[in-house]
């Protein structure tokens, strides 16, 4: 017995269920059917199961935690590691054919490498996207655009250059039917507060953009360098 006082034999039963998958077979849903004769013996013995799980629960949470710490706690000890190594193979390394930095000591070689990523403000990035759909909202709830062309209300501007959005929205099927004479979209719009905007930048468009001009998205995105190691 243990501390919920459940049978060993109704913790067999759960122990295979568990190694199933907590998929039922014919025999584990006949051995935990309850009938009215051990109506109130097998329902405990349940809710004790259920508690007992829910206390080994909790302690693989925390273990969990424990080990997302560790690994943390690890990666940051590599990168302060990578950091040193990088600094004393580009002090003291010997030059490849290409200008990148190398260390061939025996059993294995290092090498420096430059890689570039696109490093994008997502505070300005959803601050415009939220401006721009504030706007719209506005417009919706003035009926002006209806009858007007986008372009010509919400003037356009560069600082929205690489920026793209993503929206999402409820809306019961039963009102768009009920909405004749208007398309959907401007159905839509009359939800303007159920509209969910998200930024959404592709990283891989910006990279390409911002080789030909470094300055194409000067408040959105950047391109930095970083140095990585290749082992050998």
């Amino acid at each position: 017995m243990n501390i919920f006082q459940i049978s060993q034999e109704i913790l067999d039963i759960f122990q295979e269920l568990e190694e199933n998958g907590g998929e039922l077979t014919e025999e584990l849903e006949a051995q935990l059917a309850i009938t009215q004769a051990d109506f109130k013996s097998k329902v405990k013995s349940y809710i004790d199961v259920i508690k007992y799980n829910e206390s080994n629960i909790g302690l693989i949470d925390q273990e969990i935690a424990r080990l997302k710490e560790l690994k943390d706690s690890k990666n940051k000890s590599i990168a302060r590691l990578e950091k040193v190594i990088i600094w004393a193979v580009e002090t003291f390394g010997e030059t490849n054919k290409s200008g990148g930095k190398f260390v061939d000591y025996g059993t294995g070689k290092i090498t420096v490498r430059n890689t570039q990523k696109v490093e994008v403000d997502e505070d300005f990035a959803s601050a415009r996207v939220n401006y721009f759909m504030e706007g719209i909202r506005e417009l919706a709830f003035t009926k002006e655009i209806y009858y007007n062309e986008l372009k010509d209300i919400i003037p356009k501007s560069k600082d929205i250059d690489g920026l793209s959005v993503n929206v999402s929205v409820d809306v019961p099927l039963t009102d768009i039917y009920n909405e004749s004479g208007y398309n959907i979209l401007k159905t839509l719009y009359q939800y303007n507060k159920a509209f969910k905007a998200k930024a959404a930048v592709s990283k891989t468009m910006l990279k390409d953009a911002l080789k030909e001009n470094p300055d194409a998205y000067p408040k959105l995105a950047h391109i930095i360098t970083n140095k990585t190691l290749t082992i050998k």
